[in-house]
This record gives C-alpha cells, sequence and structure tokens, in this order.
C-alpha cells in the first residue's frame, strides 16, 4: 500500500513538471493554437500568434521571449493577416508547416511549401537563434528554415505598430 502511494505522488510530480515544460518542436499530430508558444531550449525565442498594437488581426511570429516589449523578428503570414479567428498550425501529411485561419477555411493561409520523401515525416524546431527549421525526422536533414524567408524590417518598420522598435 505505501508503494502504491509513493508511486501515486511522484506520478502527480512528475505530471506537474511535464505540463511546467515549455516544448522547443512541433511534431506531426500536434498544433500550435492561441495562447500556445513554441519556446526555444534556452527562453531566447517564442514562436506564436500575436496582433500588432490594438490590431485585432491575428499573425503567426517569432518574437524575443523574455524582453519587456514583445519585439518581433519574423512573421510567417505578414502578407496574409488571419482576420477574425485565432488561427492554428501544424505540419500535414506532406510534411509541410501549414497555418490556417480557421477549422473550415479550405485554403491555408500560409505553408512552407516542400516536398518530403514518402513514409517520412517531419517535424518543426525554433532554436536560440531565432530561426524555426523544418527537419526531416529520418535523415535529420533540414528542409526549410525562416531564416531563408526574412521579415523586411525596413518595410515593416514603417507600419504604426512596431515604428520605433527598429529606429
Amino acid at each position: 500500500m505505501e508503494a502504491e502511494k509513493l508511486f501515486l505522488i511522484f506520478s502527480l510530480i512528475m505530471l506537474h513538471f511535464s505540463t511546467c515544460t515549455s516544448q522547443d518542436s512541433l511534431k506531426t499530430n500536434h498544433t500550435i493554437k492561441e495562447g500556445d508558444l513554441l519556446i526555444s531550449q534556452g527562453n531566447i525565442f517564442a514562436l506564436g500568434f500575436f496582433s500588432p498594437g490594438s490590431s485585432t488581426n491575428r499573425y503567426l511570429g517569432i518574437w524575443y521571449h523574455k524582453t519587456p516589449e514583445q519585439i518581433v523578428v519574423w512573421v510567417a503570414n505578414r502578407n496574409d493577416p488571419i482576420i477574425g479567428s485565432s488561427g492554428f498550425l501544424f505540419i500535414n501529411q506532406y510534411g509541410n508547416l501549414v497555418l490556417y485561419g480557421n477549422d473550415d477555411q479550405k485554403l491555408p493561409v500560409w505553408s512552407t511549401d516542400v516536398s518530403v520523401e514518402e513514409n517520412d515525416t517531419c517535424e518543426a524546431q525554433l532554436l536560440d537563434s531565432g530561426n524555426l527549421i523544418l527537419v526531416r525526422k529520418r535523415s535529420r536533414k533540414t528542409v526549410w528554415q525562416s531564416f531563408d524567408y526574412p521579415t523586411n524590417i525596413m518595410e515593416i518598420s514603417r507600419r504604426p505598430w512596431v515604428r520605433g522598435l527598429f529606429s
């Protein structure tokens, strides 16, 4: 009986710690939705949904995680905001990161649009450099990375909700 109590206490403690840890990767069959974050291993960067300033538009972006102001360094759907819903991100059956605005939307708002070999899966990981990478699970080969698609800081700094962040 005493062993059962110890096991129960240990299980509850482990459950608590597993829910307190942050994840730096997104695996197939998992989704990032409103309120969820990928946080780089060193707690430097976070990926999630945000609305700039007083806008109701939603974007998927990467920002510095521990700064007083949210300083966004990369935006996936910068030219196609999600309007009226929070959206969700997942890895589809073809190994692509895909962003949808709502459940009944037919076409994605944004996608990595890469080819992955049949019978291989991908995993996305947010690195401490701020780079979001999409990696083939078997070969560990990077098939896509956010650093190849930098946010145009000059263009973005003209927008009123980021003015002053880069000057």
